[in-house]
């Protein structure tokens, strides 16, 4: 099976060309394909395929063999993967993914690809389901996010807080959970603790979420800079809609052969 593998900010996948021959993995496979030492290693699949409704679709699953609801650096890197392939021939297109079909729009400066912009919608606000064990401030992107505001992010034990929010009971589906320290008005750091993946460098979805937020809170401009562990992702607000920018980077091609699979 031919493979790319990508990265948007550090969040690496391997993605699937799915068009010509279809491509059904099963849990297992993703699983192992994901693993480090032993697959390809990523924090991601995914799989662009045939759409009856856009130009073409995102399957996204988590390194724990889960089908994601939407995926933010994902959609990215998917995009650039589409254009690159030539199962798009435009810079501006369309992708249907669990949560509806998402505008995007592929940058270049003359012929030097800059990024991809992604029109990912509007937030979707909800009460906090701990009861105030924790404090924190829910939302959705298509997918789920629990924020939490913090005085230093560098500091802060995500890794301890990360999977007791990410698993608690208010969340039957569980939660991709962020911490934030505010700069400024325009500028925020993040760390992310992502649904079925631990603490990750970056997530589009997460950045959107957070920024979100945050304005509603008064507490950032419309135009924000998210710095991740993995690079910056540029959220902007319009309109009550979405727009992230960010980098989608080819890494390298491969072949595996899942008749070794264990």
């Amino acid at each position: 099976m031919k493979f790319t593998k990508m990265h948007g900010c550090g969040n690496d996948y391997i993605v699937i060309n799915s068009f010509k021959n279809t491509i059904d993995l099963t849990p297992e496979e993703i699983i192992f394909l994901c693993k480090p030492h032993f697959g390809v290693g990523s924090e991601g699949l995914l799989i662009a395929t045939k759409s009856d409704k856009a130009d073409f679709r995102m399957r996204m699953f988590n390194i724990d063999g889960t089908e994601a609801e939407m995926c933010g650096n994902g959609i990215r890197c998917i995009s650039k993967f589409a254009y690159d392939e030539k199962i798009i021939i435009n810079k501006i297109a369309t992708v249907e993914t669990k949560v509806g079909i998402k505008n995007i729009e592929l940058i270049f400066d003359n012929d030097n690809f800059i990024g991809v912009k992604v029109n990912m919608g509007k937030a979707e606000f909800s009460e906090n389901p701990t009861n105030n064990e924790y404090n924190l401030h829910c939302v959705s992107i298509g997918n789920p996010h629990a924020v939490m505001i913090v005085d230093n992010v560098n500091e802060f034990p995500i890794t301890e807080l990360g999977p007791k929010i990410e698993n608690h009971k208010g969340f039957p589906n569980k939660t991709n959970v962020e911490f934030v320290e505010i700069v400024n008005k325009n500028m925020v750091n993040l760390r992310i603790w992502e649904r079925g993946c631990m603490e990750t460098y970056s997530c589009g979805t997460g950045s959107c979420a957070t920024v979100a937020v945050l304005n509603k809170l008064g507490l950032v401009d419309n135009n924000c800079l998210v710095k991740l562990k993995g690079g910056e992702l540029k959220i902007e607000l319009f309109n009550n809609e979405i727009f992230m920018i960010g980098n989608a980077i080819r890494v390298f091609e491969g072949e595996i052969d899942l008749s070794h699979f264990i």
